[in-house]
């Protein structure tokens, strides 16, 4: 289970990503979701410990982020939420 918080910029309840859960998700490395980041594409929550959790929605492309990055292999996404459901 994600953990579940309001993201300021999709002005909705969202789950909250790590940015490994990320990378495997879409398929890229995690240096490439954390420039994705930095160039504002991802919606970002800054909690202890300088950890960052990402905003579902941005990730699928659903959120009003700043910039459009690379649309997400869907089947990978559908892969990794299959997965997720079975632990």
């Amino acid at each position: 289970m994600h953990p579940q918080g309001f993201c300021e910029i999709c002005r909705r309840v969202v789950n909250w990503l790590h940015t490994i859960e990320v990378a495997m998700m879409v398929g890229v490395s995690e240096k490439t979701v954390r420039n994705w980041i930095e160039r504002g594409y991802l919606h970002l929550w800054e909690i202890p410990n300088d950890r960052l959790l990402i905003c579902e929605q941005s990730v699928l492309g659903h959120g009003r982020g700043k910039g459009r990055r690379p649309a997400p292999d869907a089947k990978k996404i559908d892969e990794h939420r299959g997965r997720n459901r079975n632990l």
